[in-house]
């Protein structure tokens, strides 16, 4: 998002803590990191970019962190205040009760489930809401495509005499790794690929699947290294369940990820999932029925020319709503 705004013909500064995670990570826009030095980290982040915004004087500012947005609509600044979840707690109850009521906040939300949520709970008008779903930066997947498939695996030391179906991400409950199984010992002619996770969980699912011989499992990559396995796929499997918390209104930004590589991808179908990914552009399956898994990799099996034509449908919806720029853009119209 910080990419996007800074590409846009607006003055744009990122505020953020200075971690270790980020103190050598440099970018295109301006980020002011702050060095915090006492044990209340959240408080004293908060107090000093406040002193620091507001002799600044900005036309705007957009923020996920809901104190924030809270603390400079007292100072009667514009705030757009970006929604991942419900609140979670009686301070944050609190501080979207109070917002609703001003008339310099506005709130935007990352699915239309959580949308729904704020009219019906906290009764926002519905003009004060604007629901937008996560994106992908397209170009990075665009630039892969003018290499071969066969290219790229003996790149990434993956089989190309074989079918793969592959996961990216974490394996931690919730994210769907427990499915791996069903596809493994019901297809024991595809391989399965897992790329990413903890140390400790890739030893958890290499030992719970130590039987079969048609998996491997890959650490935790770069964004570049991970689109390159990414394409490498036959068909990708995105297996979201109701174990996550989030689940009935979350944006997973690996979704667009998936749509973005003109790969077939099998998916759940739950919950805000399924504002983005249906029957024209995925393969969706019920995450509580493994036969729902079993007949989704069937029907890629046996219709290839339909899955492909869902294929391109997913990627066709991406470039047409699903990109980082396409995102900002529509937000500022929202906020102007």
């Amino acid at each position: 998002m910080c990419e996007a705004f800074s590409n846009q013909s607006i003055e744009f500064e990122l505020f953020s803590p200075l971690s270790e995670d980020n103190k050598n990570i440099n970018k295109s826009f301006k980020w002011n990191k702050i060095k915090l030095y006492t044990k209340f980290r959240y408080l004293e982040m908060i107090l000093r970019m406040v002193f620091i915004v507001l002799k600044q004087k900005p036309s705007h500012i957009f923020t996920r962190e809901i104190a924030i947005a809270y603390i400079f609509s007292i100072f009667n600044l514009k705030v757009t205040y970006e929604a991942h979840k419900e609140p979670r707690t009686s301070t944050a109850n609190f501080m979207i009760k109070a917002l609703r009521k001003k008339e310099n906040f506005l709130l935007v939300t990352i699915s239309q489930a959580l949308k729904d949520y704020y009219i019906k709970e906290y009764n926002y008008e519905d003009k004060k809401i604007f629901d937008y779903h996560d994106a992908v930066f397209i170009e990075k997947y665009d630039e892969l495509r003018k290499y071969s498939q066969n290219d790229l695996r003996e790149e990434l030391n993956l089989p190309k005499e074989k079918q793969i179906v592959m996961h990216t991400g974490s394996l931690y409950d919730g994210r769907g790794a427990e499915h791996f199984e069903t596809i493994l010992k019901n297809f024991k002619d595809l391989f399965f690929v897992q790329v990413g996770g903890t140390k400790e969980d890739i030893l958890k699912y290499k030992e719970k699947y130590i039987e079969y011989r048609n998996i491997k499992f890959i650490g935790h990559q770069e964004n570049a290294t991970l689109i390159k396995y990414q394409m490498c796929a036959d068909l990708l499997f995105y297996p979201m369940t109701k174990a996550t918390s989030t689940y009935w209104c979350c944006s997973p930004m690996k979704m667009f990820e998936f749509m973005a590589t003109g790969i077939p991808v099998l998916s759940s179908n739950v919950g805000s999932v399924s504002e983005v990914l249906n029957e024209t552009n995925s393969i969706p399956f019920n995450p509580e029925d493994e036969q729902s898994i079993v007949d989704g990799i069937r029907f890629y099996l046996e219709k290839k020319e339909e899955t492909e034509l869902r294929a391109k449908k997913a990627l066709q919806d991406v470039r047409e709503k699903y990109i980082w720029e396409k995102r900002v853009e529509k937000i500022l119209e929202f906020i102007e």
